[in-house]
């Protein structure tokens, strides 16, 4: 082994306090970067797997009603892989409580029909037409619906008993809230279940007829082309609304979350090793500054000043390396927890959990830009360091009156401890900016943080109690 790294070792266990504090910020930092990186890869990565098993729609056309015999001719006439129709409608439920108001979404499903299919966690799919209903996951749960239950609905006017056959997920409504202007949310007052289409049909006088249809595209095939000739091919049919699956609500919630989750991803870990840089040049700054006579003896010796900067950015790297690896293997373990959390929030009833290598990789290029640039900027002065002039201590700064002092009415009301605090603040300018900095990041951390929950609860209360 090298003199120098040998002497890296020793001053790695004469600093461990030190050294194990950085290890700690950089690991925090690596681990929430690994966390949220490999949560949101696995998070989105899932999504597609479940989109893909059950079909999920490209396209959504909302019209007044459209006969079945028309909607085959899409599918033909767009080269479509799939076009479904169906039959929506947002009823009344009825239940033992007069006051309480839930709404229900009607959409009818057929035994045929692949687009949007179910995700089954209880029961089975639709036998008797008349009367058998399946219930959404998120609402059943919230309402303590079981198999066999019976649910009271109000559609056209009349009252309909419906047994429950079955219970599940449905990658149409993993973010189950009603319409654009909900914001979170409200599976007791809100929630989904599917009839059978004959059932659906007959009950609001659409026999034989949907009035939305279900698209899937090819892979090839231009979205916003068929778009514009669906718009004018079904003016006729009263056409009210085409929804891309890009803007489909639930995809919406879900796509805007996986970008916040990235985003979140790639800038808090820069302010941890942004932290653990900053207070690294301050450390190896000192230490260069204590070891001015050993640096002027190992120039003497024949070091070069670029091999003894190097020996003192190790110990900046040593510190980020270990600081990353630890990072990354907490991270890895915390990912498959808050993938876990996520998929529960949003009721997805499958899991994909996987390793990112990827990641691990951007995580050490992190922790070695971060510290090595620390560690070459806290030695550089290094440079001016001459092997005679180390021989002795380092000549005292010259001092001059700083501007308070001119301030006569100021400074002769403080006592002689100030006066000498304030003065030697002054006197490293650096240091007392980056110590400031620090203070600064940590109090707008804390305050916002605490802030954040106050400025939601009054969003959310302004957005129902007084808007709506």
């Amino acid at each position: 082994m090298k003199k120098l790294n040998k002497r890296l070792i020793g001053l790695i266990k004469q600093s461990k306090g030190s050294f194990i504090a950085i290890v700690t910020v950089v690991s925090v930092g690596i681990m929430i970067f690994m966390a949220m990186s490999s949560a949101a890869a696995n998070l989105k990565h899932t999504l597609e797997h479940y989109y893909q098993l059950t079909h999920f729609a490209d396209m959504y056309v909302q019209v007044v009603q459209i006969p079945e015999k028309d909607i085959e001719a899409l599918e033909a006439k767009y080269g479509l892989l799939e076009a479904s129709g169906r039959i929506v409608m947002d009823v009344p439920m009825i239940t033992d409580d007069e006051d309480e108001r839930v709404t229900v979404r009607v959409t009818s499903i057929s035994k045929n029909a692949l687009v949007n299919s179910l995700y089954y966690q209880e029961g089975s799919a639709i036998e008797n037409v008349d009367e058998d209903i399946v219930v959404v996951e998120q609402f059943a749960r919230a309402r303590n619906i079981k198999i066999g239950d019976k649910i009271k609905l109000q559609i056209s006017g009349r009252q309909y008993k419906m047994t429950v056959k079955g219970i599940a997920a449905s990658a149409e409504y993993i973010y189950l809230i009603e319409n654009e202007q909900n914001l979170i949310p409200n599976v007791e007052q809100f929630g989904v279940v599917y009839v059978s289409k004959e059932f659906a049909q007959r009950s609001v006088g659409l026999v034989g007829s949907a009035n939305e249809i279900l698209m899937r595209i090819q892979q090839n095939q231009n979205a916003d082309k068929i778009e514009d000739q669906i718009k004018e091919d079904l003016k006729k049919f009263g056409l009210k609304r085409v929804i891309h699956k890009k803007d489909q609500l639930s995809n919406r919630m879900l796509s805007e979350e996986l970008i916040q989750l990235e985003q979140t991803s790639n800038s808090l870990p820069i302010l941890f090793l942004s932290i653990a840089g900053v207070v690294l040049i301050m450390m190896v700054s000192r230490m260069v500054k204590n070891d001015r006579m050993s640096i002027g003896v190992l120039k003497a010796l024949g070091y070069s000043s670029i091999q003894i900067i190097t020996h003192y950015t190790k110990y900046a790297l040593s510190a980020g390396l270990l600081g990353a690896v630890l990072g990354s293997a907490a991270g890895a373990v915390l990912a498959g927890g808050l993938t876990k959390l996520y998929i529960g929030f949003f009721n997805i009833p499958i899991l994909r959990i996987q390793i990112y290598y990827q990641y691990v990789l951007i995580a050490v290029a992190y922790a070695i830009v971060f510290c090595g640039t620390s560690g070459i900027w806290g030695s550089k002065e290094i440079l001016k360091i001459m092997p005679a002039e180390s021989m002795r201590p380092e000549a005292p700064k010259a001092g001059k009156r700083i501007f308070l002092e001119r301030i006569s009415i100021i400074w002769k009301r403080l006592s002689f401890s100030w006066k000498l605090i304030i003065k030697n603040a002054f006197r490293n300018k650096k240091r007392m900016a980056f110590i400031l900095v620090g203070v600064i990041l940590t109090c707008s951390l804390m305050i916002a943080t605490m802030g954040l929950v106050n400025t939601t609860t009054q969003m959310f209360e302004k957005h129902f109690s007084e808007f709506q």
